[in-house]
């Protein structure tokens, strides 16, 4: 008898029939899977790889975005006090000039002398085409004897305690208008000074009222708000006798002269240097602040306009540091040139670089994966060059 073969075949209760799908299959073989993981494996670094490229170039970008911000903070914050900065207050011409202070018993003669509206100190070994190395790891401040700055006496000590070396030191003698005041009409030696209205300038602050032909400096010695007193005491080192140099009247100006001391210091949280302003709104409680993180040194230059006939007070002659400027009233403008770093490391070996700064002076900085950049700034001190 002849046999028939048939496939096997299910009867589905409505009368369909299905072929066994289980007949023929089979599962992936040990070569193909390997194959698959591999190429997953491949697939999977190719990501990864494109994401770590990507993090380290967005690490770097935002670096560098950062450190440019921080230059552009380094030149303008200083501009603000330089563009108020003037010898005389409003006036074109060089008015006669007293100074009530006693410097003789100024603890710091330099930050109260109000004659001299710019200054500095020079780190020892930094200018003059003398090459400097930064150490990797920053320091406290060294003695005073570091810094040289001619006759401006020695840092104040508010200073030394947060200052690091190889940071000059530049001096700004901002003048604060206060609108809308004026003295009332006194030429008595040891008088009140009083204004017309409330002035806001604090005591032991220090004033200059002037209205071009004459100009009065003094510390205010008076606690009331109403009121603008020359006393000698009350305040350090508050003022000498003597008489106001005019019958002052409403056609004078009151100014509040405030010194900033510009340099790079430390962070006393995070260690970390940076550039900081030492402000003496009064000459007895300065204030201190940090402006721009990162900044790793500071070189000021300063503009010298010879006098006539060889400079005509409009024209920078010479740069010089603060060891070697030879009248202060002469200087018409300040260069300043830093470095500044990036907060977070980017990516490639740990190198050490160097910048040229100042004038004709090379940096070398610590070798480590920061990103550096120079930053140069020029203030032209436009009221003190009408004034020449």
């Amino acid at each position: 008898m002849r046999k028939k073969y048939m496939l096997r075949t299910f009867k589905h209760p409505r009368g369909h029939r299905f072929r066994d799908l289980s007949v023929g299959q089979r599962g992936l073989s040990l070569i193909e899977l390997m194959v698959a993981l591999t190429l997953g494996l491949i697939l999977l670094g190719v990501v990864v790889q494109v994401f770590l490229s990507q993090r380290q170039t967005f690490s770097a970008t935002e670096a560098l975005a950062r450190v440019q911000e921080n230059n552009r903070f380094v030149a303008e914050l200083t501009r603000e006090p330089a563009r108020a900065l003037a010898l005389q207050g409003f006036c074109g011409g060089n008015a006669v000039y007293r100074n009530h202070v006693n410097l003789d018993a100024a603890e710091n003669p330099s930050v109260v002398n109000g004659r001299r509206a710019v200054g500095g100190w020079e780190y020892l070994g930094t200018g003059g085409g003398a090459d400097f190395t930064i150490p990797p790891n920053f320091t406290g401040s060294s003695a005073s004897s570091a810094w040289d700055g001619d006759d401006m006496g020695e840092l104040p000590d508010e200073v030394l305690d947060r200052i690091v070396p190889f940071s000059d030191v530049l001096l700004v003698r901002e003048l604060r208008p206060v609108p809308g005041r004026w003295p009332v009409a006194t030429e008595l030696a040891e008088a009140d000074f009083v204004t017309n209205m409330a002035h806001g300038i604090n005591q032991c602050a220090t004033v200059l009222v002037t209205n071009c032909v004459r100009a009065d400096f003094f510390q205010n010695t008076a606690s009331a708000t109403n009121e603008l007193e020359r006393g000698g005491s009350g305040c350090e080192p508050a003022n000498n006798s003597g008489q106001w140099q005019f019958f002052y009247e409403d056609d004078a100006h009151l100014y509040h002269v405030i010194p900033h001391l510009f340099f790079v210091g430390l962070s006393d949280t995070t260690g970390e240097p940076g550039f900081y302003r030492l402000s003496f709104e009064e000459a007895d409680d300065p204030q201190l602040q940090e402006l721009v993180e990162g900044v790793e040194t500071l070189q000021v230059l300063y503009g010298y306009s010879a006098p006539a006939p060889i400079g005509d007070g409009q024209r920078v002659n010479r740069w010089y540091s603060a060891a070697e400027v030879p009248n202060w009233e002469l200087v018409i403008a300040v260069r300043m040139d830093a470095v500044v770093r990036s907060k977070q490391a980017v990516g490639g070996p740990a190198l050490s670089v160097q910048f040229e700064i100042g004038e004709g002076s090379t940096v070398t900085l610590p070798p480590d994966r920061l990103l550096r950049h120079p930053v140069t700034a020029t203030l032209a001190l436009r009221n003190r060059m009408i004034t020449q």
